[in-house]
């Protein structure tokens, strides 16, 4: 996991096709032509809300951490 960024820092951080949560996975943020907010129940808001200000977040890796990859080529193999 990546380390947690204020508001502000995931804004200068965040690369288009990229997605962060915050701490609670309550919601989401992805930067398609402007920042995109969604919340749980797929509400999206295009603006920054200013109660997002106090959420701390985290950049989400595309790619699946080794072991979990691992098992599922286990999986694959034993079919």
């Amino acid at each position: 996991m990546s380390e947690w960024l204020t508001i502000w820092q995931l804004i200068d951080q965040l690369k288009p096709g990229e997605t962060a949560t915050d701490e609670n996975e309550e919601y989401t943020v992805s930067w398609k032509h402007s920042l995109f907010f969604e919340e749980e129940d797929g509400n999206v808001h295009k603006d920054i809300i200013l109660s997002y200000k106090c959420l701390i977040w985290h950049i989400l890796s595309k790619h699946a951490p080794l072991e979990e990859a691992m098992k599922a080529l286990k999986a694959l193999k034993d079919g």
